[in-house]
This record gives structure tokens, sequence and C-alpha cells, in this order.
């Protein structure tokens, strides 16, 4: 993409994330994810919250926490993939103990 001089926009990094995440392909998504921390979108709200759904969705239990840990701001949104995941992955202790955790954010 950016040898053809077509550079990324808030909407690039959370649309390829999704589409990862449905392939469940996490291997390509951490390399994704090594552009995303080179660029000015490594607080974008929306790129934050797809790249946690990611690593939620194609199982990367201890990157999705991680990430979300190193969050600089946690706003509610972010805190719908983690729980969300958890639970897809059969982690109910841990959806409920992010449930929990999230209260202090509402």
């Amino acid at each position: 993409m950016c040898t053809a001089r077509i550079f990324p926009d808030s909407s690039t990094f959370p649309s390829v994330f999704k589409s990862i995440a449905r392939l469940g392909r996490g291997d390509i998504g951490k390399s994704i994810h090594c552009c995303v921390v080179k660029t000015s979108f490594v607080s974008d709200i929306y790129t934050n919250t797809a790249l946690v759904h990611m690593c939620c969705t194609c199982l990367l239990p201890d990157e999705d926490r991680q990430m979300f840990d190193e969050m600089p701001e946690r706003y509610t949104v972010f805190w719908n993939p983690l729980i969300s995941g958890y639970a897809h992955n059969r982690k109910f202790r841990e959806a409920i103990d992010a449930f929990r955790d999230s209260k202090d954010y509402w």
C-alpha cells in the first residue's frame, strides 16, 4: 500500500483487523500491529478496539489483555471486545472479571 503511495487513514486498520479476525489469522494481525505502532494510529480508539477484537477472536489471550492494559486511555467501548472475546472463547470467569473491572469506567 505504502509503496503505491497510498497511506492508511483512520478507517484502514480497523477494516484490516476485522478481516483478519474473520480469517482467524492472528499471525498476520501481529504483523499489522507492528505497522500500527510505527504510525500515528497507535492511539486511535477505533484501531485499538478492532485490535483487541482481533486478538480475542484469533485466540491470542495473552496479547489481547496485554494490548488492552497498555492502552493509554480506556473508554467504555474498549471493554466490549475484551468481554465478548473472553465469552466467545469460553473464558467465562475472565469475562465476568473484565465486566466488573469495566464498572470503574462508566
